[in-house]
């Protein structure tokens, strides 16, 4: 949270400079910078649905949030899917085989936001924390075996903040499966991504 903060004060100074150049007596404030973009952030705190389209052609409800956790006294705001669509991640294990798998078991996906910006006043970006994104931990059964593995996912939106949508893209960027490394079918041609325009749930 606290390189959020020093990216919107950047932000800020960056625009009050914009705003230096201008002919006007009505010269936006840094003040004025920082209370627009600290309402659009918070604005992005919201829970949201969206549908997705899979490798197979397939569409699947998706819901997220974004939200602010504590833990131990540190805030950090954070993307969070309860039940991440794993679709595609299967999609590209077992090509001709995908629709044979149960998955019995899988964590919930949160990643904290690190870095954000401002297209414009009223459009931000962000990526999220690799660094301190947990795996998501998953189990599931093929062809009456079980198998566990895990996935790391990175994850980067576009907020817009007058229509209150949000596209938002979750990229794998490592694949294990019964410790075996799979990572290479999530790069390159075979790369595994997610990316949809959800809207604020009502």
């Amino acid at each position: 949270m606290h390189k959020l903060k020093i990216y919107l004060i950047i932000l800020c100074l960056f625009f009050t400079g914009i705003g230096f150049i201008s002919c006007s007596d009505d010269t936006a404030t840094t003040e004025d910078y920082t209370s627009l973009f600290d309402g659009i952030f918070a604005s992005v705190k919201s829970e949201y649905t969206g549908n997705l389209t899979l490798l197979d052609n397939t569409a699947v409800a998706l819901k997220f949030k974004i939200t602010d956790d504590n833990i131990s006294g540190a805030v950090s705001t954070d993307v969070k899917v309860s039940e991440f669509p794993m679709g595609n991640i299967f999609y590209n294990l077992y090509p001709n085989d995908y629709n044979h798998i149960n998955v019995s078991s899988e964590d919930e996906y949160v990643a904290p936001l690190d870095s954000v910006g401002f297209l414009s006043s009223s459009i931000m970006n962000f990526k999220t924390d690799n660094s301190h994104t947990s795996q998501l931990n998953f189990t599931f059964t093929k062809d009456g075996v079980k198998h566990t593995g895990w996935a790391q996912i990175s994850t980067t939106g576009i907020y817009y903040s007058s229509q209150g949508t949000l596209q938002i893209t979750f990229t794998v960027t490592d694949l294990v499966v019964d410790n075996e490394d799979k990572s290479s079918l999530c790069s390159g041609t075979n790369s595994i991504s997610y990316t949809t325009l959800a809207e604020k749930v009502q």
